[in-house]
């Protein structure tokens, strides 16, 4: 598994400061929450990591590797950070079965198929669903949705995987199950997790460590 080094990191929408000089760490094999007011700077830090957007200063490095380095002019592309991706809701292809989910962000990046099928068996293996490839999402309950979205991006990376606001629109009870699917899955996995929410008690019913960020886009507690 990998760890996540943020450096640094500032940048400017316009004239306005989202982040400046913001530095953090994600031990490997651990679920950092990363908790603030919405329009705090979460989502642009996740956007950097990504490779979607480019810093003005600092350094981000996913395990040994440097994936940006404004020195150094290090830019990886994000299809060559090998980071996973849960957006808000989980947000499974509705029209796709849960195999074509799976296998949709490997044909984007242009795998053979061995490798595509190699890596979508061993998706589906890790979070259970063998056997519910050729299945519909609305054939699946919102647990199976999520162990559906979280394979998919374990094709990506096993190492790393971000999930921003995975739960923010659902009701109780789900967010619930949810919460619980992402803990058992990271628990068997081991995988590195930055989970990204303005839900403290989300956050810590979910986290091995909580970073917390203030409306200025400042790290004010870490524990």
């Amino acid at each position: 598994m990998a760890d996540v080094r943020f450096e640094n990191i500032t940048f400017h929408y316009g004239d306005k400061c989202i982040l400046k000089n913001f530095s953090l760490a994600v031990e490997e094999s651990q679920i950092m929450c990363l908790v603030g007011p919405s329009g705090c700077g979460k989502t642009t830090l996740v956007r950097c990591l990504l490779g979607f957007i480019k810093p003005e200063t600092g350094a981000i490095y996913v395990g040994d590797r440097c994936v940006f380095s404004a020195k150094d002019r290090i830019d990886v592309p994000p299809e060559r950070r090998h980071i996973g991706v849960v957006f808000q809701d989980y947000a499974v292809w509705p029209h796709l079965t849960v195999l074509e989910n799976i296998l949709y962000p490997m044909k984007k990046m242009r795998m053979n198929r061995d490798e595509m099928a190699r890596r979508a068996r061993h998706a589906l293996e890790q979070v259970r669903m063998v056997g519910y490839e050729n299945h519909l999402p609305s054939q699946l309950s919102g647990g199976q949705q999520q162990r559906v979205a979280i394979a998919r991006a374990l094709v990506s990376s096993d190492e790393v995987i971000v999930m921003d606001e995975p739960i923010t629109n659902l009701d109780a009870k789900l967010r619930e199950e949810m919460l619980q699917e992402i803990r058992v899955i990271q628990h068997d996995i081991g995988t590195t997790i930055l989970y990204i929410t303005h839900d403290q008690e989300a956050a810590l019913q979910l986290c091995d460590k909580m970073a917390i960020m203030d409306y200025e886009g400042n790290l004010c507690q870490l524990g």
